[in-house]
């Protein structure tokens, strides 16, 4: 952008080979005129758009969530913002229709999750090794799921289950199901769950949380 402080040939607008002249605030200023960029229809350029959008519609739910979206904003991922970070690491993992098993929830932590997942007549059935959980995360617990699900003509739908659980420290294992019903029906084509355990704040007083687990429904 360049500001023409004088003028010798009377007042200008418009455009000039490469150049667009325009008044703002009682000057002319200049501007390069953009270039026309053709959007290339090969597989690999749409399936990066669609990449993209599947990593945008994650990241925007991700975000949503206030203390996922805390445990995003505090990590040491460059970037300028919770959402910008989450997009960074996602975009990583998407699937040009879908989800994948490697997206995260959350940002890779130090305490890990042990879940085994099993999906039978519209019910995502998981049990979690208590054994193997950090303390803190056994005592004041809240497990979240976010399932995502994409139908054949490219319907996409998501939804985000958030369940505090009662002190798990004296069980071996903890065992939940989920109804799909709202989410996956006969037009499913793809179907991702993803799940992390987080310490309830508002009694830890800090941030713990466990990296992300994947399973594929669909």
């Amino acid at each position: 952008m360049a500001i023409i402080k004088k003028n010798l040939i009377g007042e200008l607008s418009g455009s000039l080979s490469d150049v667009i002249f325009r008044k703002r605030n009682g000057k002319i200023v200049a501007y390069s005129k953009p270039s026309n960029q053709k959007i290339s229809n090969s597989k690999k350029s749409i399936d990066a758009r669609k990449r993209f959008a599947t990593t945008v519609t994650l990241a925007k739910k991700i975000n949503s969530n206030i203390l996922l979206s805390e445990i995003w904003k505090i990590s040491n991922i460059s970037a300028t913002n919770a959402y910008q970070k989450i997009i960074k690491i996602n975009s990583k993992f998407s699937e040009p229709d879908c989800i994948s098993v490697q997206n995260k929830l959350v940002p890779d932590s130090r305490f890990n999750a042990f879940f085994t997942f099993k999906y039978d007549n519209n019910f995502l059935y998981t049990d979690l090794d208590c054994k193997k959980l950090n303390k803190v995360l056994l005592k004041f617990p809240i497990i979240h799921y976010l399932i995502y699900a994409v139908t054949i003509s490219n319907d996409k739908y998501i939804e985000m289950i958030n369940i505090e659980l009662p002190d798990l420290r004296y069980l071996n294992s903890y065992s939940a199901e989920i109804n799909l019903d709202r989410i996956i029906n006969s037009k499913t084509l793809s179907a991702v769950a993803l799940t992390t355990i987080t310490a309830n704040p508002s009694k830890t007083k800090k941030l713990i949380w466990t990296s992300s687990v994947g399973f594929k429904i669909i």
